[in-house]
């Protein structure tokens, strides 16, 4: 799979740092969605890049971010490459972040940081989600009952 180079400016002292954001695109109206969408807004000092899961369309500016497709684990390692993000979030659900498992050491060389915001709604667990997570430099749930089945499962 090629994809078409992305034109980003060069990388100065000058330049802000850089956070690369993955989830459903911000106009679905999924929980992942709405919530990525609403933590963006709150983001300052960054040059942020959204790769919005089912976005068909070409990369464009949406408020104050760019938005990119991003349809397989092959592309938005490509967009890791590219842009080198300080910040590499990963915001959905284990069972579909799990489809990142083959790339988690290649999206951590890319990143100075691989931060995962994930819903865990249950113990035990049975989906796998070891490689990405042992990666990771921050998981953040979305509860202490999240939590705690985080720390059961190990």
């Amino acid at each position: 799979m090629t994809f078409k180079p992305l034109k980003l400016p060069p990388r100065n002292a000058q330049t802000k740092p850089k956070l690369l954001w993955f989830s459903s695109t911000p106009q679905h109206s999924s929980s992942f969605s709405l919530v990525s969408r609403e933590l963006l807004k709150r983001v300052e000092g960054f040059e942020k890049y959204y790769a919005g899961l089912h976005y068909y369309g070409a990369p464009q500016t949406f408020e104050d971010y760019t938005l990119l497709p991003c349809q397989s684990a092959e592309q938005l390692l490509y967009y890791a490459s590219n842009i080198k993000p300080d910040i590499l979030v990963l915001h959905h659900s284990p069972v579909s972040l799990q489809g990142l498992n083959p790339i988690a050491e290649n999206l951590k060389k890319n990143a100075k940081k691989l931060v995962l915001i994930v819903p865990v709604e249950g113990y035990p667990m049975t989906f796998n989600f070891e490689p990405l997570f042992q990666q990771a430099d921050l998981i953040i749930t979305h509860s202490r009952y999240s939590q705690e089945c985080l720390a059961k499962h190990g």
